[in-house]
This record gives structure tokens, C-alpha cells and sequence, in this order.
């Protein structure tokens, strides 16, 4: 079932749309682990182009960062430092078996990708259908989804279909709940 809702929001809306699924998910089944750093990381995404992006996000996805095991190995790696790879897998040793986090992340750097350096075929139905890949993971877990009119503002039709770049961060569940 194709989500209607999204067809007119943009790839960075999608995107957008995505990252606030993950951060209820996050909020909801670990309340107590401070996520802000990973919530940067997401809306970064939001204003700079996705393929630069995809590359440092994706290492830090704990199916990426744990496939060497827990040891940090400089040639593995090419965005994040031995600071960072420590950083990232003491937060997500924490969760390690919740495999719906990886799946998330996963998810919002495949919606990244499918169209990388090519155009949107239609109205990207591959992405939405990514999408309700992540919503399936809250619905599952009885989490709200996030209101998908939130990014209606930035249309589909602007920039061929991928949007505007915009600050996500004003968006963020996780960084705009201690304020």
C-alpha cells in the first residue's frame, strides 16, 4: 500500500518524515539514553547533499560499526576517528539487540540513496515504500507515528523532487525536548 500522504512531500521531507519515526522509536523504548549526538547526525542530512552524507552516516550504523568487532581498525574506516568509533559503540552497546534500531537508521540511508545520481522516477514510490518500511517498525511497537504534515512544506515539485535543503534540527523530537 503506497502512503498518499507523502507523494507531495519532497525526498528531504521523506527524509525528514523518516528521522522524526526514529527519534519517537528511540524515545519511546529508551527514554533514558542520551541520544542528541545521533539525532545530529540525522538532521544533518537535511542540509547538505545526501551521497556525502550516506558515506560518514553509514558508518556509524551498528551493522557498519560492528562489523569488525568492537576494535577500532583506521583502515576500516574512512569518516569516523577511533574517538568517534568508541563514542558510537559504547551508546549503542546499549541497545545491541534491538535490531529495529539498525533497521531504522539503515532505512532512513537507504531512502538517501535510491536515487542517487539519477533522477526521481514519478513520484518515488521506492522511497515511500521505504518509509512504510520504518513506519511498520512503530506501528508494531504501538509508538504514534509522527504527523507527516509537519514537511509539507517542502513540495515535491521543488528541486526535482528531492526539496530544499532546511534546518532539521528545528524538527527534532530529541534536540528540542530539553529546550
Amino acid at each position: 500500500m503506497l502512503n498518499k500522504n507523502l507523494i507531495n512531500i519532497s525526498m528531504t521531507g521523506r527524509i525528514a518524515y523518516a528521522i522524526q519515526c526514529t527519534e519517537k522509536y528511540l524515545l519511546a523504548k529508551y527514554p533514558n539514553i542520551e541520544w542528541s549526538e545521533l539525532a545530529k547526525e540525522m538532521w544533518a542530512v537535511t542540509s547538505e547533499p545526501f551521497d556525502k552524507w550516506s558515506y560518514s552516516f553509514s558508518e556509524i550504523i551498528p551493522e557498519y560499526l560492528y562489523e569488525f568487532g568492537e576494535t577500532y581498525r583506521k583502515d576500516k574506516y574512512e569518516y569516523i576517528s577511533e574517538k568517534d568509533f568508541n563514542y558510537w559503540t559504547k551508546l549503542f552497546n546499549n541497545v545491541k539487540s534491538d535490531e529495529n534500531i539498525n533497521n531504522l537508521l539503515m532505512t532512513i540511508n537507504d531512502i538517501t540513496m535510491v536515487y542517487a545520481y539519477t533522477s526521481i522516477p514519478k513520484e518515488g514510490k521506492e522511497s515511500i515504500k521505504l518509509i512504510e518500511n520504518i513506519e511498520q517498525i512503530l506501528i508494531s511497537n504501538n509508538i504514534d507515528l509522527p504527523n507527516y504534515k509537519t514537511f509539507e512544506f517542502s513540495d515535491f515539485p521543488q528541486n526535482n523532487g528531492w526539496g530544499e535543503n532546511f534546518d532539521g534540527t528545528k524538527y527534532s523530537l530529541i534536540l528540542n525536548a530539553k529546550k
